[in-house]
């Protein structure tokens, strides 16, 4: 009867060590969680454009402009009332029956929607009907920037510049960019900035020239650029 029971007693174990083993090879661990991921948005907010008086007192052009493209689901906070303000992806001037010499001006917030910061490097500006190419002279970093827009008018391909006291070239508006180039924008921050528009000789009469304007920024550890 003793080894019967020392018998038993072995099946017992051997059993159990065999469920150990069965309920460790088919168990599972399940982990669950939440991954928030960070973003880089900006936009610009609160666009005014303005003129220089006009030759005595006459209104003979305008220059005019609007934000376009809404980044809806991206709000940067008024630090003023509190209230969600949209930011835009893109600026939209219109010059219109412009002469030369006519100066136009440019004010607009750049504002960062996302959640980590960002350096402004730049400003994109092109025309959306491609009449007119676009080039920086003097480009960002370098603060305040120069460029400027022309005509290709004898097709060559290459800006060819005015000369002076003759021809007046391909130069049809300047440009100059001021402000915040190479600054940092935390989450919810905002920078003012302005361009400002030149009209030269070789723009035709009672025309309109239109650019779009995007800004150009890079998370903050990969400034400065290489």
């Amino acid at each position: 009867m003793k080894k019967i029971g020392l018998l038993c007693l072995a099946l017992v174990l051997a059993l159990g060590t065999i469920g150990v083993g069965y309920a460790m090879w088919f168990d599972t661990v399940t982990i669950e969680g939440t991954v928030d991921t960070a973003s880089l948005t900006m936009g610009f907010q609160e666009l005014n454009v303005w003129e220089d008086p006009e030759v005595e007192g006459k209104d003979v052009g305008s220059i005019n402009g609007y934000l376009d493209v809404e980044k809806g689901s991206h709000w940067v906070t008024d630090p003023h009332d509190g209230h969600n303000e949209p930011i835009y992806d893109k600026i939209v001037i219109s010059i219109n029956n412009a002469y030369p010499c006519y100066w136009g001006h440019i004010t607009f917030v750049v504002a960062n929607g996302g959640t980590i910061p960002f350096v402004i490097t730049g400003l994109k500006l092109a025309d959306p009907t491609g009449e007119l190419n676009f080039m920086w002279q003097t480009p960002p970093p370098a603060s305040p920037a120069y460029g400027l827009f022309w005509k290709d008018l004898n097709g060559n391909g290459v800006y060819d510049p005015p000369v002076q006291g003759g021809d007046p070239g391909e130069l049809i508006i300047w440009v100059k960019y001021v402000d915040n180039i190479g600054k940092q924008l935390e989450p919810c921050d905002e920078a003012k900035s302005e361009l400002d528009l030149h009209v030269e000789q070789a723009a035709e009469q009672n025309h309109t020239y239109t650019f779009v304007a995007t800004i150009k920024a890079v998370q903050w550890n990969e400034y400065p650029l290489p």
